[in-house]
């Protein structure tokens, strides 16, 4: 009757711990599923925090920093 319960016991708890790595599974996948997907330039750099660019064009006003700096475009003919 001992031996019995023992593995009783034993089974429980593989199973408990079974399902605790199934959840953890779970949550891993749901959270890589629900990252932001981000292009190539976002993940390259955050070039608006290059000190070395000249002017502001194209970089939100939020992350356009201290240093002043020209607000315009300058288009390239060719």
């Amino acid at each position: 009757m001992n031996f019995h319960f023992t593995n009783v016991v034993i089974i429980t708890a593989l199973l408990l711990i079974a399902q605790q790595v199934m959840a953890v599974e779970s949550i891993k996948q749901t959270t890589y599923f629900q990252q932001v997907v981000k292009t190539a330039k976002e993940r390259l750099g955050k070039k608006y925090a290059d000190n070395q660019r000249v002017n502001n064009c194209k970089v939100p006003i939020e992350k356009r920093g201290f240093k002043p700096r020209p607000d315009q475009c300058h288009k390239i003919k060719h």
